[in-house]
């Protein structure tokens, strides 16, 4: 019976044993490690999501931690710009554009507030497009075959 217990008391010193090291596996003194993020998670349309999934992670000096987006709202409205641009040379309606974020505003519910996003909210978007809409009128009406420019 004392080799049953001893066994029994053996086996779980093994498993803290090793619990331990992997908590100690993330901390290395003086240097910042990006395991000890692991267990943070932020809220993604409501959904508990680990950090590392969000967000790009590093460590550029040894006692520095840096998170960042993978991707910006300049980038998404540049690529806003682009492409109402493009869709209105190739003959679509640019006006349409404000209508698809409108559209997109009322299916996509409750998404996290913009400054944690890497987008711009559906509502800047649409504002943003309306701003752009007179100097894309041009390309769309100008009258012949499809697509009049180059793209």
């Amino acid at each position: 019976m004392l080799d049953e217990i001893f066994e029994d008391l053996k086996d779980r010193m093994g498993k803290s044993i090793e619990s331990l090291k992997r908590e100690y596996s993330r901390l290395r003194t003086g240097r910042a490690s990006i395991s000890l993020l692991d267990g943070i998670r932020v809220s993604y349309y409501d959904t508990p999501t680990p950090l590392n999934q969000m967000a790009s992670l590093a460590v550029p000096e040894p006692r520095l931690i840096v998170i960042q987006r993978p991707n910006s709202r300049a980038a998404e409205s540049e690529a806003d710009r682009i492409g109402i641009e493009l869709a209105a040379k190739a003959g679509y309606d640019p006006r349409a554009a404000i209508t698809l974020w409108q559209k997109m505003a009322q299916a996509g519910g409750k998404g996290p507030p913009e400054f944690l996003s890497t987008h711009p909210s559906p509502e800047n978007r649409q504002k943003k497009l309306a701003e752009y809409v007179p100097e894309m009128m041009p390309y769309y009406e100008q009258k012949g075959d499809r697509p009049i420019y180059k793209l």
